[in-house]
């Protein structure tokens, strides 16, 4: 099973807020598992904020246009390599 962790435990882990990741899957970069009501996080997902960051390093959370395109577009670059 993968390691999980906790929104505030995967923000501390990035050094980015909770908010930030809130703010991620709001805007559909990510989705989040939820168990009782909390986000969980998987490794998976922290590597695709690590992608996404590096991708988007200006946007420090903000929304950014076309970030769900473009972050799928990394994916699949990643995936090719």
């Amino acid at each position: 099973m993968e390691q999980e962790f906790l929104i505030s435990q995967a923000a501390r882990m990035l050094g980015i807020t909770g908010e930030t990741l809130r703010n991620y899957e709001k805007r559909g970069v990510l989705t989040f598992r939820r168990c009782s009501g909390f986000r969980i996080v998987t490794l998976a997902d922290l590597e695709r904020v690590r992608q996404h960051r590096k991708a988007f390093p200006q946007s420090r959370g903000r929304p950014t246009v076309g970030a769900r395109e473009a972050q799928k577009a990394a994916e699949h670059v990643a995936a090719q390599s």
